[in-house]
């Protein structure tokens, strides 16, 4: 049918809502700037209503597996319908993925699925529109950040053990993609960090992961 009044109800959607910043900050010695489930929703939410959309959600799929040392690996895949009052909907399938150590993985899954969702369905840009927003999204190491002037210079740093655990944690958020990308699961991946002896040799493979990442911002 061409005459759905949700086509048109999205499209308001699209014009009315306006930028979300990326204010918040992860926590962790790998530190980046991100948007918020409760940002994105906040910033969509009196458009919907205006327009008269609302939004349906069925989990299609859940996987579970044990990652040892850090908790359950959860992926779920999500289709969300957004209807309008003459009955019309779109739906739109996404992935979402968490490491959980608690009783929250679903939850956690159905948040960044449905944070993806919007982001992507509505267009939703940073406030900053002078380069790709992603292009600054990168793990910074808290402890090599410069310290303010004659400030005290601490003399004990992260561990190897400690950069590892973060680094893992850090990339292992990509897992789908490292499949999809270069046809090898994550786990070979953060099997190479886990495993170095030396701090020359951490860097190094590292560097050669984030680079990878980097070339999927640059790409999209």
């Amino acid at each position: 049918m061409t005459d759905q009044l949700i086509y048109k109800k999205m499209a308001e959607i699209i014009t009315a809502v306006g930028s979300v910043s990326k204010d918040r900050t992860s926590v962790g010695k790998f530190s980046f700037k991100y948007r918020g489930i409760d940002d994105v929703m906040n910033a969509l939410h009196q458009a919907f209503g205006e327009a008269g959309v609302f939004i349906s959600q069925e989990v299609l799929s859940h996987d579970m597996s044990v990652i040892e040392g850090r908790g359950m690996h959860h992926i779920a895949k999500v289709q969300f319908g957004f209807w309008t009052t003459d009955g019309s909907h779109v739906t739109s399938t996404v992935f979402g993925e968490c490491i959980e150590n608690g009783d929250k993985g679903i939850g956690k899954c159905m948040s960044y699925a449905l944070k993806t969702c919007l982001l992507q369905t509505f267009l939703i840009p940073t406030e900053d529109e002078s380069k790709d927003p992603d292009s600054t999204n990168q793990p910074i190491l808290k402890s090599a950040s410069k310290a303010p002037k004659n400030a005290p210079q601490e003399t004990a740093g992260p561990t190897l053990a400690e950069l590892k655990a973060d680094a893992i944690e850090y990339f292992g958020s990509f897992g789908p993609l490292w499949l999809e990308k270069t046809g090898k699961e994550i786990t070979y991946y953060v099997n190479l960090l886990r495993d170095v002896p030396d701090m020359p040799k951490f860097k190094q493979y590292a560097n050669k992961m984030q680079n990878i990442v980097d070339s999927w911002s640059s790409a999209s």
